[in-house]
């Protein structure tokens, strides 16, 4: 049987070829954002870390905690020089450390990374060093 040079695929077979396509996609599509977020999680983690051994340093050398409330303050600067933050950015979420309270014993704080237009997806650690959510 001769076959024809310009036979192409039918119009069925380009319409399954994209049902297939788009069934793959919407999967994959979701479960890719989930791990976008996740990993922008991470890096929140990362950072309250980072800030928390700031702290713990800051307090050695300067008896107290920062009095820093969040990246805009004055005395922000000063918490961030024992910070070594390769990231050192705040795209995805906002840092702060609240309330300071250098005059309970021991003395207290808890930083808090609040996610940029998300409020409901937030990570906060304390003094101790109890991340949460965990």
């Amino acid at each position: 049987m001769k076959r024809n040079i310009n036979d192409g695929f039918t119009l069925i077979e380009l319409m399954v070829v994209i049902l297939i396509i788009g069934i793959l996609a919407s999967i994959s599509i979701p479960s890719f954002v989930q791990s976008i977020e996740y990993a922008r999680e991470k890096e929140a983690r990362a950072t309250l870390q980072l800030i928390y051994n700031a702290e713990k340093v800051y307090r050695l050398d300067k008896k107290a905690y920062s009095s820093a409330a969040t990246t805009s303050d004055s005395d922000w600067a000063n918490l961030a020089s024992y910070i070594a933050n390769p990231n050192d950015t705040a795209e995805y979420y906002a840092y702060t450390v609240s309330p300071v309270n250098n005059a309970a014993v021991p003395p207290t704080f808890t930083a808090t990374a609040v996610r940029n237009g998300k409020p409901t997806n937030t990570v906060t650690i304390d003094q101790s060093g109890n991340l949460t959510p965990p």
